[in-house]
């Protein structure tokens, strides 16, 4: 029988990973069906308690869950970090930033076949800075620098080496000279087991700074665009969520349980 109600979604990603999210109500409607009820004649009938469940989600927890599939649905080769010079851009001010950020990567788009996937962070000074997933023909240069596993910024080369002398655990840093806004760092992904050249990590890694604070005070959660996938293959079950793996959480203010498991990931 065709149902249009389900309390089961499984995201299927290109890596065999399989994102499962059960709740123990049918919340699901991924056709938009609206049902009208006659309740003065069916006072015991129930109406599912998803039909609009999708668009009563918080913003922020739905804006996460598309950057992240984002990420892992598209190969990207660097992850760049962007900085503001003070004297060009002000950091302090979403409005200003935005206006900078959206002309510079429109024209990357165009010019140098960018794609990205970009999550804004907000420091506790109160500026703003972007951590970004990019693939595309970009003007790097050697910044004289490596990551590496001791210290959570970039060194310079050759006390690096005095740090850390396993020359494997060293990650190159770059600088991205198509940003003339400020500063930029840019690092190639290597390849993880995950088959998609780290993303995995990556992708929880950039939209762990999609906090809380951020949602108070940017209306912009993050920036994409480029010749990206975006959409998921998708699979929607109705399913005993007893029998679920799973830890179970109550959401707050509902009578709603939901338990999220991933399969797949090693």
């Amino acid at each position: 029988m065709f149902e249009l109600y389900y309390n089961q979604r499984i995201k299927k990603y290109p890596n065999g990973v399989e994102y499962v999210t059960t709740f123990n109500k049918t919340v699901f409607n991924p056709l938009h069906h609206k049902k009208n009820v006659d309740y003065s004649e069916r006072d015991n009938f129930r109406l599912p308690f998803g039909p609009d469940i999708e668009t009563r989600l918080d913003n922020l927890k739905r804006s996460r869950e598309a950057a992240f599939d984002i990420a892992l649905l598209n190969n990207f080769d660097w992850f760049v970090t962007l900085t503001f010079n003070d004297n060009i851009v002000n950091a302090y001010n979403e409005d200003d930033v935005n206006r900078v950020v959206k002309k510079f990567f429109d024209n990357m788009v165009q010019r140098h076949d960018l794609k990205y996937l970009c999550v804004p962070e907000l420091h506790k000074s109160g500026r703003i800075h972007l951590h970004c997933l990019m693939s595309g023909e970009l003007d790097l240069i050697d910044s004289g620098t490596d990551l590496i596993p001791q210290r959570k910024k970039p060194v310079e080369r050759e006390k690096s080496f005095r740090i850390c002398p396993d020359v494997s655990k060293h990650k190159q840093v770059f600088n991205l000279l198509n940003w003339k806004r400020g500063w930029s760092t840019a690092i190639k992904f290597t390849k993880c087991d995950d088959g998609l050249n780290g993303t995995m990590a990556i992708a929880k890694y950039i939209t762990k700074y999609m906090t809380k604070d951020l949602c108070k005070i940017l209306k912009h959660y993050y920036y994409a665009g480029g010749h990206l996938i975006r959409d998921v293959e998708t699979e929607y079950k109705n399913v005993i969520f007893e029998d679920m793996d799973g830890i179970p959480v109550e959401i707050k203010g509902t009578e709603l349980q939901v338990k999220y498991c991933v399969r797949g990931v090693f």
